[in-house]
């Protein structure tokens, strides 16, 4: 975990420095608040702030100070008061994280695990294309930090993570006096780097609300996680996709022998001619819900098969394909699978010109034959893991 590093590196500051007294923090977009709680048990004063409060947060007891705010690069969001400023994948404050430590004291350090690619008021886009974008975007966020007045290091953590390098600023590269040129250089490097254009020359760009923002439009997350699944588009209008892409599908004559007789299974299309018999506009909604096109048919898995770039219908004349595990991507252990059998309609049964191919099907036909869902457990029964 993170917080074994950062506990190394901070013991071994106090030794070097000569301290007594364990440094404290901020830790920006905390998450869920472990390693707060972890360097709090280590005796390390601090805080975690994040945009939207987590469940897990009432768990750490009193002693671990979390904090529900959104955070916006300004004058009014400094610390001059805590040690060290973390950044554990803070996505969009990731950028600002040097700067906020630059302008808060001489003394601020910080420490930076860069993710998600975002820029001062956007997302980040690699100008190197010799490099990976994460290779590009560390080195941006170095760079980032040196015109900021830091020495930055980098060391790779031994965390379970595909993004593991952490750079570490705790040296500045100037002397206290010259603050205010190292201030100006900072002004001109993050209005030079910013998507949108400023007509101010001081290192403010807007003012919103009182509060003077470095960035004016930098937009902070959302305290309330929005679903991207597809399940906030309209279910006609999701219908009305389902069935102009099986229409087009059954007009290949595909047939094969079943339990009722001749059965046609379809054709194949790729993704790519599934998404022009859509219209643009609806298409357009379904991009905006997170996976798109994909996203819809495994949510209608039941109706689609989508695999290595093609889709077509689901062939329920397969005895493979008669098991319970079709029947809800969210699905009981299988010890209780069979509880769920008739307890979604068949949508064959209805849409289908054939009908369903199956006599004995996993799946109701028709409203007579529907049974009532049983209701499972979301999760396992919680353990108490801190005491």
């Amino acid at each position: 975990h993170p917080g074994v590093g950062i506990d190394v590196l901070w013991e071994g500051e106090r030794k070097e420095e000569g301290l007594e007294k364990k440094q404290s923090f901020i830790d920006l977009g905390c998450g869920n608040g472990l390693l707060v709680y972890l360097l709090t048990m280590e005796g390390h004063p601090g805080v975690g702030i994040d945009v939207r409060r987590r469940k897990i947060w009432d768990k750490f007891g009193p002693a671990v100070h979390l904090k529900e705010e959104a955070v916006v690069p300004s004058e009014a969001i400094l610390y001059p008061h805590y040690d060290w400023l973390i950044g554990n994948h803070s996505d969009e404050l990731t950028p600002w994280l040097p700067v906020m430590a630059g302008r808060s004291s001489y003394t601020t350090r910080y420490f930076s695990i860069p993710c998600c690619f975002h820029d001062f008021d956007g997302k980040y886009c690699r100008s190197d294309p010799s490099l990976s974008q994460y290779e590009s975007y560390l080195q941006y966020t170095k760079t980032i930090g040196e015109e900021m007045g830091f020495v930055v290091c980098e060391d790779q953590l031994r965390i379970p993570s595909s993004k593991k390098v952490c750079q570490i600023g705790m040296r500045r590269t100037y002397p206290p006096s010259e603050e205010m040129i190292i201030d100006k250089k900072r002004t001109e490097f993050i209005q030079a780097h910013c998507h949108h254009s400023s007509s101010v020359d001081d290192k403010t760009s807007s003012c919103v609300g009182g509060v003077e923002q470095w960035a004016g439009k930098f937009n902070p997350r959302s305290s309330v996680e929005p679903v991207k699944n597809c399940t906030l588009v309209k279910k006609d209008i999701q219908g009305e996709i389902v069935q102009k892409l099986t229409s087009f599908l059954l007009k290949t004559q595909n047939v094969v022998q079943c339990d009722r007789g001749p059965w046609n299974v379809g054709g194949r299309i790729t993704l790519k001619e599934a998404a022009k018999l859509i219209d643009p506009i609806l298409l357009s909604q379904l991009k905006q819900e997170h996976g798109g096109l994909q996203t819809l048919f495994r949510n209608h898995h039941q109706v689609f098969v989508a695999r290595e770039g093609y889709v077509q219908l689901r062939d329920w004349s397969r005895s493979e394909d008669d098991d319970m595990t079709s029947v809800s991507r969210k699905r009981p252990n299988s010890s209780q699978r069979h509880l769920l059998h008739k307890t979604t309609l068949c949508w064959f049964h209805t849409h289908h010109p054939q009908g369903c191919p199956r006599t004995e099907c996993c799946y109701a036909h028709g409203l007579g034959d529907l049974a009532t869902r049983p209701q499972f457990p979301t999760s396992k029964p919680k353990k108490q893991i801190f005491t």
